[in-house]
């Protein structure tokens, strides 16, 4: 799975991102690096198996992923992270 964002510094700043996210049954999250591509837009990526059922940490709180759906859903983060 694919997850972009849009991320920018001020001016001269030196900045790196990170996506946070956990699979449903999963007891920690998982760090993976985001690079940057064209214009401010960032990209991360990491493999989903059909029907599971991912969350990923931003910046507004936390976010539910129901693969093949493709429903995003914010939430706040509750009994299931």
């Amino acid at each position: 799975m694919d997850v972009t964002a849009a991320i920018f510094g001020d001016g001269h700043d030196h900045i790196r991102a990170s996506l946070f996210y956990k699979k449903e049954a999963a007891g920690s999250w998982k760090e993976t690096p985001m690079n940057p591509t064209f214009n401010d837009e960032w990209l991360a990526s990491f493999y989903v198996q059909e029907k599971e059922i991912i969350f990923l940490l931003s910046k507004r709180g936390l976010i539910i992923l129901i693969p093949g759906t493709m429903d995003l859903k914010e939430s706040e983060c509750q009994d299931r992270c």
